[in-house]
């Protein structure tokens, strides 16, 4: 416009088109609406990587726990132990347990990192959740560090069952199960769970006639205080004893015991107790019959078990239990040449095979 109105020709518009071209093309585009928008989405990138890197550190402090129990020296102390404890190849014993609680140690670690990072990652459980399954890990580390206090005083044959003590331990895994139920039982907090760790080591290690005199007093003290779940797991343990002694009495215990766990509603500890007394005795004539009855209260027990507490194994991460029994789930494979071994972890069931005792033909 003040070209147009200037006074001398040489300085206005040349023509109207050029006037024209001029007006289309307008004022430059201002541009901040667009900067502004890139720089949000920056920052919202930017915090979204920031989530998933505090969760892992806030999750990555299992390795140090854990270190803490299994470190060089320790390390070192239970090695000299068994370096120095009884006959036979402790050279190779003693590397196997070294390996083993390597491996237990690294399971835990990446175990508790996953729990703690399905929280605070990707928002699977609740913080009530986690705790539950922090204070499982807990206990997890806790028995391993009593099954190593024991192995650094090893002596006489203790050394010999030392490495399959360690596999016999109950998995971390098990704190990483679906929607469970995972705060200590009364048998874990109460004033002689002390006394009940130091039973469940030996039973490990397979010291059986040390368990049977410390099972039979912790039994006494425990039904003296009422201390009834503290009580059965003893006289499961007690049971156990007797049965790798070869004592008869193991049969009677270990009824008893599944009786008792039934009542107070303590399924995994009856099916274990039934799968132990399903392996007692010999698996002749009527003995068959006794056997295949007492795997049918075990399997009982783990479905009552599983029905309750469970999720099904395919759903972990997931906070949906799964009512459903698993039609085509045994208990564990029983057979008259071994004892039943089985580790029922908290909501999933035991998969196995069912083998039927093959009947002995008597001897003239």
């Amino acid at each position: 416009m003040v070209r147009g109105l200037s006074g001398a020709p040489t300085q206005r518009w040349p023509s109207m088109h050029a006037l024209l071209a001029v007006l289309e093309r307008g004022q430059p585009r201002r541009r901040w609406p667009w900067v502004t928008a890139g720089l949000l989405a920056v920052a919202g990138a930017f915090a979204a990587m920031r989530v998933p890197v505090a969760a892992a550190e806030r999750c990555s402090g299992g390795e140090l726990r854990v270190s803490r129990v299994w470190d060089d020296t320790r390390r070192q102390a239970v090695l000299r132990a068994l370096l120095t404890a009884g006959p036979g190849d402790r050279a190779a014993t003693a590397k196997a347990v070294a390996r083993e609680v390597d491996g237990y140690a690294q399971t835990w670690a990446e175990a508790r990192r996953d729990a703690c990072l399905a929280t605070h990652a990707r928002g699977e459980q609740s913080d009530a959740q986690l705790e539950r399954r922090m204070d499982c890990f807990d206990r997890r580390l806790h028995e391993l560090e009593g099954l190593l206090v024991m192995l650094e005083q090893a002596e006489g044959d203790t050394f010999v069952h030392a490495a399959a003590a360690v596999r016999r331990l109950p998995p971390p895994s098990q704190c990483s199960v679906g929607d469970l139920r995972l705060e200590a039982s009364p048998a874990e907090d109460g004033p002689l769970a002390g006394r009940l760790a130091e039973l469940r080591t030996l039973t490990l290690l397979r010291q059986s006639e040390r368990v049977v005199p410390l099972a039979q007093e912790l039994i006494r003290d425990a039904n003296a205080v009422a201390g009834a779940a503290v009580a059965i797991e003893a006289q499961y343990l007690l049971g156990r004893a007797q049965l790798d002694l070869g004592d008869r009495a193991a049969e009677r215990t270990l009824a008893e015991t599944y009786w008792s766990a039934v009542r107070e509603g303590l399924d995994e500890l009856a099916a274990q107790a039934a799968l132990e007394r399903a392996s007692a005795g010999e698996a002749a004539g009527s003995a068959i019959e006794a056997k295949l009855e007492w795997a049918r209260h075990a399997e009982a027990a783990v479905l009552r078990a599983g029905e309750i507490r469970g999720t099904s194994a395919s759903s972990r991460g997931s906070s949906r239990p799964s009512r459903r029994p698993a039609a085509t789930s045994r208990p564990c494979a029983l057979t008259t040449s071994a004892r039943s071994s089985c580790s029922f972890a908290p909501g999933r069931r035991a998969r196995a095979t069912w083998a039927a005792p093959t009947p002995t033909t008597p001897s003239r």
